[in-house]
């Protein structure tokens, strides 16, 4: 039975398990008598999950030139299991990552204690400000793509998507646009 006890392992299924140590008690018995019980302490010690992003229009996106901004994803879905332990965001990227033209623009209006900034060489537009998993969802579901040129190239964008928690970075999910003159 030694063996045995010695070899007894302890483990959670939960993503965002509660941090209140665990005791575990071990009582032998001999067919007549049970032993006193020993006990052992668990200590839990969380780990920070990746949030995520999901369920982004798979269709291509289609905007014309002088059109008013369209937002770029209105299906978006932001995540991130570690709810009851760190349930904010900090900050979000949204990039034109292929196809990028200087007079293209990405916006947003700043609300829900998010705040925007375009940097518009780089076609990024970032999202600060501590908020809600569902804030930064409403927040994303806001992002518009627009144009100012006249002649705006038909080359399609790729707009990504890239949420922060704090400690980590979600992966990107991405949505084309086509241009249409």
């Amino acid at each position: 039975y030694q063996t045995a006890l010695r070899g007894v392992k302890y483990s959670s299924t939960s993503e965002d398990p509660s941090v209140t140590t665990r005791t575990v008690s071990f009582i032998v018995y001999d067919g007549q008598v049970s032993s006193a019980a020993v006990t052992r302490s668990v200590s839990i010690n969380r780990v920070n999950d990746v949030p995520t992003l999901s369920s982004i229009e798979t269709t291509t996106l289609s905007y014309t030139e002088d059109q008013a901004p369209v937002v770029v994803s209105t299906t978006i879905v932001v995540g991130d299991v570690d709810f009851d332990s760190d349930a904010d965001l900090e900050a979000a990227n949204i990039t034109i990552t292929s196809g990028l033209e200087s007079t293209d623009v990405l916006s947003f209006a700043d609300s829900l204690g998010i705040v925007s900034t375009y940097f518009s060489a780089g076609g990024v537009l970032a999202l600060t400000g501590t908020a809600s998993q569902a804030d930064y969802q409403t927040a994303l579901r806001g992002v518009k793509y627009s144009s100012t040129s006249e002649d705006p190239s038909v080359t399609t964008r790729t707009v990504s998507f890239i949420v922060y928690d704090g400690q980590v970075s979600s992966a990107a999910v991405t949505r084309s646009v086509s241009i249409n003159r």
